[in-house]
């Protein structure tokens, strides 16, 4: 039996801003997640994407009912269940060809897990996703440590970035 070694928590919230701590106010920016398995394969879930405010929210039961979605469907590839993984999650700025993946993928398979919550069909996913504005920030990752982290926990994070092609972004409100 596999033991518990993670207590993911109940939202992840991760703001952007650039690399002076200046919020960038952007919507439509898509990420994507690795969550480290104890056993067979990592996971990856979202995508998550950006509001208005440049914030995103992982959020531990849609994480939970991607995961079940994807043992159900490779019953050989998966076995870990969230509580099982390692106290790391990566979150990374999704690149062109992880997005056109996601997008036929959505195509072949159609809604699976927590989507079938968010859409109606599997082309509203699609044609929402082809609106992102990944190509306007720098594909960067960063890591985060859920050691000593509590299921009930609500805990907020920066990914620094910087914006590509000096697009012109709604400015932060000044204190």
């Amino acid at each position: 039996m596999l033991e518990v070694n993670m207590g993911f928590p109940k939202c992840i919230e991760i703001s952007l801003a650039n690399d002076q701590g200046i919020p960038i106010l952007f919507a439509n920016v898509f990420f994507g997640a690795k969550i480290f398995a104890s056993s067979r394969n990592d996971y990856y879930t979202g995508p998550y994407w950006t509001n208005n405010n440049g914030i995103f929210r992982i959020i531990r039961e849609e994480v939970e009912e991607d995961m079940q979605a994807d043992r159900e469907l490779f019953l050989m590839d998966y076995q870990s269940t969230l509580d099982q993984c390692k106290p790391l999650v990566e979150v990374r700025v999704l690149d062109e060809n992880e997005i056109r993946g996601i997008c036929e993928g959505t195509a072949q398979w159609g809604l699976m897990g927590p989507d079938r919550k968010k859409w109606k069909t599997a082309e509203e996913k699609i044609a929402f996703i082809r609106q992102n504005n990944n190509h306007l920030v720098h594909p960067g990752k960063m890591h985060i440590d859920l050691s000593g982290v509590s299921p009930t926990d609500v805990i907020q994070r920066t990914f620094v970035t910087e914006l590509l092609n000096n697009p012109s972004l709604p400015k932060a409100p000044s204190a």
